[in-house]
């Protein structure tokens, strides 16, 4: 059920931001060297759309995909899912902390996760900076059910992702 709830953030959301579902199969190939990695560590912090703390970890174990249409980084696995947009856009990225599915935990990233860099490069930001939300599965179903359609925007708390 954890995709059900994937699915709805891009398409009540996210939907100019997420990888095409139309485009061809060689649109994803090996990725590029990326901002985020495997092998990096990912820490969720902040608040979550009711202020209560959250925090979480995620060791990228697995190999991102690499979508070069949209030149967006995807991981994921049973525990954890990451999008990374285009760094040279502003698009959304998520970060989501699903090791434990009685409250699972996203940081939501409107806007470029990466920053000029020293001799014109691109460079994450640090830390990043994004709604917090929280909640079962079912919860947060519920919460992106209520958004369809209705103009409303996502509210939640302040978070955080730092990358080390």
């Amino acid at each position: 059920m954890r995709f059900s709830l994937l699915a709805l953030v891009p398409a009540f959301l996210l939907a100019a931001c997420a990888p095409s579902a139309t485009g061809s199969s060689t649109a994803q190939t090996a990725a590029p060297t990326g901002l985020i990695r495997q092998g990096d560590t990912l820490t969720i912090g902040g608040r979550d759309q009711f202020n209560e703390p959250m925090n979480g970890t995620i060791v990228l174990k697995s190999a991102p995909v690499y979508n070069r249409v949209s030149d967006s980084w995807k991981f994921d696995t049973d525990t954890y899912y990451v999008y990374v947009s285009s760094p040279a856009g502003t698009g959304t990225s998520q970060f989501w902390d699903n090791s434990d599915p009685k409250r699972e935990k996203a940081c939501i990233v409107f806007g470029g996760v990466a920053k000029d860099g020293p001799g014109g490069g691109r460079v994450l930001k640090t830390p990043i900076t994004g709604v917090g939300i929280s909640g079962s599965e079912a919860e947060l179903n519920a919460v992106f059910a209520k958004l369809d359609g209705t103009g409303v925007k996502l509210t939640g708390g302040t978070c955080t992702v730092t990358v080390k």
